[in-house]
């Protein structure tokens, strides 16, 4: 039986992470190397794809490799470095990364950096080498450390093709050192202007991050906004709300895409007119991830509020989730009146290209597991009253 070889290029694709349940089978993809001449090219394009650095062992595997067809380095469009843990002289081979590979890696448009620290690195050599790589669009910084904001400011700022910006910092604690929630503007700041930002932090971290976007000119470029905030202290809750806030009214209608997920408490559904969507009019997709201890009537209503200040907008896609540490009881105590007016808020006619509009309840006992699809033409108002079994749509 002959299979044609653009089935086999389409089950190589697999080994490479085309789909989520599979990312760079590297041992994979070198077999089927090795299996046939029609499998070779494929497999050998995709396994120069995505590089990972682990060590500088692997430093010097790659360098050798490059240097013996120098073309390989065309196809190299990702790269991440990543150090095993307790490895050894990491501030030495890091350091060292771009001046071994930028001038082969000339396709290269994604970096990421995962459990780097840059105190031991010499920063006047850290900051020339990686702003040689001039092609990267795309920054994922994962646990890396930095000697003050400021050299992390001017870490970004190297890269000014720079479109999609990806951070989930060191945790930042009030007893830091002043120097690290120094946000100032940088030289190179203003050139900076990003078209993706995602930041998973906590909120300390956050206010930091957004307050020294702000001094940028990304708000007015950027479309797509991921929040992932983790705080349940009040007095943070207050400026994270405000820094939120702030972000939004200065991305104005160029905001496409948002998604926010956070622990709701009684500061961001107290009714201040700090948080709002009044000003996003270009919004397409919005999602929004809340967890809770007790679901109450008055995070219905919020919501219901955050709803109504956007007058208009192109929205294709809402949908919210609800996970609350309160049992299916405590959930079927909220009215469904209330509920209907968070409905009818979400699928109002000023929304005319509304596709899909889903809201989902979760408790964390698993007593109650419902989604409901607001356009269905069989859906009805989100009565919580009856027994739900899980899984089962309101």
């Amino acid at each position: 039986m002959h299979i044609p070889i653009e089935v086999c290029e389409q089950i190589i694709d697999y080994c490479w992470g085309t789909k989520p349940w599979r990312y760079d089978d590297h041992a994979t993809l070198w077999a089927c190397a090795l299996t046939c001449r029609s499998w070779y090219p494929r497999s050998h394009t995709l396994l120069y794809r995505n590089i990972v650095l682990t060590s500088g062992e692997s430093l010097d595997r790659l360098t050798l490799s490059l240097f013996a067809r120098q073309e390989n380095g065309r196809l190299v469009q990702q790269l991440r470095i990543r150090p095993k843990p307790g490895s050894k002289n990491m501030h030495t081979w890091v350091g060292i990364v771009p001046l071994r590979l930028f001038k082969m890696l000339t396709n290269m448009h994604t970096l990421s950096l995962m459990h780097v620290s840059t105190y031991l690195i010499r920063s006047s050599e850290f900051h020339l080498g990686y702003s040689q790589f001039k092609t990267v669009h795309t920054l994922s910084l994962r646990f890396v450390s930095f000697t003050s904001f400021a050299d992390f400011s001017r870490f970004i700022c190297n890269f000014p093709a720079l479109r999609n910006l990806q951070l989930t910092p060191v945790p930042v604690s009030r007893n830091d050192p002043e120097i690290m929630h120094d946000v100032r503007r940088g030289p190179r700041l203003h050139s900076l202007r990003l078209g993706d930002l995602a930041i998973s932090s906590d909120g300390r971290a956050l206010i930091n991050y957004v307050n020294w976007m702000l001094l940028s000119s990304s708000p007015g470029s950027i479309k797509s906004i991921v929040f992932r905030i983790t705080t349940d202290d009040l007095v943070i809750t207050r400026d994270v709300k405000r820094s939120v806030g702030m972000m939004l009214k200065k991305c104005g209608p160029i905001l496409e895409d948002l998604t926010l997920d956070f622990t709701v408490n009684e500061e961001w559904t107290r009714n201040d007119g700090v948080f709002t969507f009044e000003r996003n009019t270009g919004l397409r997709s919005v999602q929004l991830e809340l967890t809770g201890g007790v679901l109450q009537e008055g995070h219905i209503r919020w919501l219901a509020q955050l709803f109504h200040s956007l007058p208009s907008a192109p929205l294709e896609r809402i949908t919210v989730r609800f996970t609350f540490q309160t049992s299916a009881r405590g959930v079927r105590n909220t009215s469904s009146e209330s509920w209907g007016t968070l409905t009818s808020a979400m699928t109002r006619s000023t929304f005319g290209r509304l596709g899909e509009a889903k809201m989902h309840c979760v408790t964390a006992d698993s007593s109650l597991t419902a989604s409901l699809d607001l356009l269905s033409p069989t859906s009805r108002p989100m009565i919580l009253e009856a027994p739900l079994k899980q899984n089962l749509p309101i």
